[in-house]
């Protein structure tokens, strides 16, 4: 799949990005026409779900491979998430240098010290951008935290991981540019607008990043922190509310594969084993990922909200409510055959085994 052995890795986390905001994967026209363009250049997987609800459950499961366990936030108990490995921590053996990007507080949810555990040796923040920058609810705006990885990128000791997470497309949905639903006051239309600049922001910055001398040896990795109930006004308990986009990108992808899709069911955290077995590195530390490019990997996919657990194969959809402590396929038109036994067996044994993996931590 890749050119080079030893590539440069950029990983790109976008905030609240569902695959209901973008024409490639079936969702709407003219919101990332951006990553539009780019997905018909890169690997696109069209049928990846998030397995949380929230930014620390997707960089977790990203970077980790570790998807929350039901009710259970790990980054959140640091006697748990120090145990845990990430790629960095595989990368860093091989000699690479590491950064971390976000416009907002790195603090929030004991992130920082997650990301100190990972092995991460530059971590650029809220506290690093200047007073006129900070005109976000949460921090700097995407485009300025584009901006200032670019800067740093361009001394950076190479081969480098570098990750970035994105926060605009992050509720209250202030912008500040001017976009094409701009007159739509509703919430599903800020949402809209919000991730238009997001989308915005990334088009500048691989338009900038091409010009770049790393950038030929780069792998860029492009993919959501968890889907969001906007703009369709979904039921967030509900499979289609987790669809996300997952890309691999750059010049470094053989040609052969630029433009094709993998449209096998699968995770976020499924990254982790498909990354480090295309560099053919190890990936026994991360037993809760699959390598997705493996025909053997089957066809499921789990997540968790704050009252439900759901299970989603292409046969088959449901959840589980904690609440009536039942498994259901109903509540969606998507989840409306008769449960199959051998599919609900196979998640009640995947939950148990994730479970014990966490208690072993």
């Amino acid at each position: 799949m890749l050119k080079s052995v030893k590539p440069n890795i950029v990983i790109i986390i976008l905030e609240s990005w569902t695959a209901d905001i973008i024409r490639s994967l079936g969702g709407e026209n003219n919101i990332t026409p951006n990553f539009d363009t780019l997905s018909k250049q890169g690997l696109l997987f069209t049928q990846i779900y998030a397995a949380g609800s929230r930014t620390e459950h997707g960089l977790i499961s990203v970077l980790s491979g570790f998807p929350p366990p039901p009710l259970i936030s790990i980054i959140s108990i640091p006697s748990k998430s120090e145990k845990l490995k990430s790629i960095n921590n595989v990368f860093a053996d091989d000699g690479y240098s590491s950064s971390f990007y976000y416009g907002g507080e790195s603090g929030f949810v004991n992130m920082k010290s997650y990301l100190i555990n990972s092995g991460f040796t530059t971590i650029v923040d809220k506290a690093s951008f200047t007073a006129n920058q900070l005109n976000s609810k949460w921090g700097a705006h995407d485009q300025y935290v584009f901006e200032r990885q670019l800067l740093d990128l361009k001394i950076a000791h190479e081969p480098f991981l570098s990750v970035l997470l994105t926060l605009s497309s992050h509720e209250p949905f202030e912008v500040p540019m001017e976009t094409p639903f701009d007159d739509d006051h509703s919430e599903p239309g800020k949402f809209r607008k919000a991730a238009f600049y997001s989308d915005h922001c990334l088009g500048e910055y691989f338009r900038a990043a091409k010009k770049e001398s790393w950038y030929d040896n780069t792998l860029f990795i492009l993919v959501a922190d968890h889907g969001h109930r906007l703009p369709k006004e979904r039921d967030f308990n509900m499979p289609e509310s987790k669809r996300i986009p997952l890309l691999f990108f750059g010049n470094v992808l053989q040609e052969n594969i630029r433009g094709a899709t993998i449209d096998k069911t699968c995770n976020q955290n499924d990254i982790a084993a498909t990354l480090l077995s295309q560099l053919n590195k190890n990936y026994s530390d991360f037993p809760s990922s699959r390598d997705i490019l493996n025909p053997g990997t089957k066809n499921f996919a789990y997540y968790t909200n704050d009252n439900v657990w759901g299970w989603i194969t292409p046969e088959q959809k449901f959840i589980y409510t904690y609440a009536t402590q039942t498994l259901s396929n109903t509540g969606s038109t998507s989840l409306a055959a008769p449960l199959n036994d051998s599919i609900v067996l196979d998640a009640k044994a995947y939950i148990q085994t994730h479970y014990q993996r966490y208690l072993s931590f």
